[in-house]
């Protein structure tokens, strides 16, 4: 008998091609499902608790949950405020300090009726504003001067930013920089007043991770 037929044979034979299966189950899994790449889900609950001089305490809820099915993590850099110190995200239009970066704008009070609204204008470098307040949502996640922040597939956090606000609208931008910048960014926009309008009956608040 055939050393390819005999039992042996039949087994190094099962073994490569199980070795081979596998093989192209993971090329499949990660180059055309795409597996390997990462996807991010925001969203933003407010919170608002008067105060006796007419403003608000305003809590905001942002959530970040990872979606795909790889480690994502936030771009280490992080703005010091020294002038040789790098920005977490620069090019024409913007400059963010943060790699998880929420940035509070007073919405217009004189906008025409059916006007848009929107939060890039014609200017070079013209986000944030100087009137703009901006504020790093991973905070918590400073070690040595850089953000240490990184999510498991599947895992949602919460991250909470707290203000003193007057009454109004307010345009609220919240984006997120991975490690690869270009490739994993982020952003959602929202719109938040003050005071926001209590939950109805049956909605609930997600509990912190």
């Amino acid at each position: 008998m055939a050393d390819w037929i005999s039992p042996e044979g039949i087994k190094n034979c099962a073994e490569t091609l199980a070795i081979f299966v596998g093989g192209a189950w993971a090329v499949w899994r990660f180059w055309i499902r795409r597996e390997r790449e990462t996807t991010l889900d925001i969203d933003l609950t407010p919170q608002t608790i008067p105060r006796v001089d007419g403003r608000f305490v305003v809590f905001l809820d942002v959530t970040f949950t990872n979606r795909s099915a790889v480690r994502l993590s936030a771009k280490r850099l992080r703005y010091n405020g020294t002038p040789s110190s790098p920005y977490a995200y620069s090019d024409d239009d913007e400059k963010l300090k943060y790699s998880g970066s929420l940035l509070l704008r007073k919405l217009p009070a004189d906008a025409p009726p059916d006007a848009q609204i929107p939060w890039f204008s014609d200017a070079p470098n013209n986000s944030p504003r100087a009137d703009d307040i901006q504020e790093d949502v991973f905070y918590d996640y400073e070690i040595s001067g850089e953000t240490d922040f990184w999510m498991e597939p599947g895992e949602c956090y919460h991250c909470g930013i707290i203000f003193v606000l007057n009454p109004g609208l307010y345009h609220v931008m919240v984006t997120f920089i991975g490690n690869t910048s270009d490739d994993e960014f982020w952003r959602r926009i929202f719109i938040l007043r003050v005071p926001s309008e209590s939950p109805k009956p049956n909605e609930t608040t997600p509990a912190n991770v």
